[in-house]
């Protein structure tokens, strides 16, 4: 059985699109922006930078321009593979993860012993 593969040129395009849109998202996680804070910085709506993150709506070079500029990165960043874990960075959110865990923990036990008591 043959398979068949679609050599359009608007296909193959429109293929490069989602390609490019799926690494906005990818970006724009990695980032830990939500779609409010990156439509906020595009003045839209949250709904608009999903709609072309999804490649329900076009990615323009102007819109690509304006959410990378929110991502605080360049353009041609999209077209690489995405940067490399800054192990400092991993290590300051583990701490602050770690604290807040046992913030909670000393949270919970003075909880805990209040209700003892009363």
């Amino acid at each position: 059985m043959e398979m068949l593969v679609d050599d359009r040129p608007d296909a193959a395009a429109e293929s490069f699109a989602n390609s490019i849109a799926a690494a906005l998202r990818a970006r724009r996680k990695l980032s830990g922006k939500t779609l409010a804070e990156v439509a906020h910085h595009c003045n839209t709506s949250p709904q608009t930078i999903q709609r072309l993150e999804t490649g329900n709506m076009t990615l323009s070079i102007a819109w690509m321009a304006r959410i990378c500029a929110a991502l605080e990165m360049e353009p041609s960043e999209l077209f690489g593979p995405p940067p490399r874990y800054n192990r400092s960075k991993i290590a300051q959110c583990l701490g602050g993860a770690l604290a807040a865990r046992d913030d909670l923990q000393r949270t919970a036990s003075y909880l805990a012993e209040l209700a003892k008591e009363g």
